[in-house]
């Protein structure tokens, strides 16, 4: 409850939608094939694409986004990793007409396995998956101007 207090009403207004993205993202990925889920992303874009820079009130939204979808993934009951949460943050962009990208990343794990992990940037700013994603050799990109 603490927690919630300290959240902007606007940004905690966005908390029920958010939760039913992430569970809807979370099926979608079980049950759907990935090419059926990209055209949600955007159009393939290239893999070295940076996406404008934002005005003021733009990147208001895509903080308020980011702050609002990772909230929703630490109180999910669902497995919200990476993936779901760059499903879930890209079309709250897109409704929020933030020009944004969603980038596919992998690295070589400390065991010798292949890690994968998917983040999203609006302007400079990390929406989500921002934590550690410098390590990963990027190897898929979706761009929504």
């Amino acid at each position: 409850m603490r927690t919630l207090r300290r959240i902007p009403p606007r940004t905690l207004a966005l908390l029920p939608c958010a939760w039913v993205l992430l569970g809807l993202a979370r099926i979608a990925i079980l049950t759907v094939q990935f090419r059926r889920i990209a055209p949600l992303l955007g159009t393939r874009a290239d893999l070295d694409y940076r996406p404008p820079r934002l005005a003021d009130a733009l990147d208001q939204r895509a903080l308020r986004i980011g702050q609002v979808v990772r909230l929703a993934a630490r109180y999910s009951v669902w497995n919200a990793n990476c993936f779901p949460q760059a499903l879930c943050a890209a079309l709250l962009l897109r409704c929020a007409r933030v020009p944004h990208i969603v980038y596919f990343g992998v690295r070589k794990g400390s065991e010798g396995q292949i890690e994968a992990h998917a983040w999203v940037v609006a302007g400079l700013r990390a929406v989500t998956g921002g934590g550690g994603h410098a390590r990963f050799a990027v190897v898929g990109a979706f761009a929504r101007p």
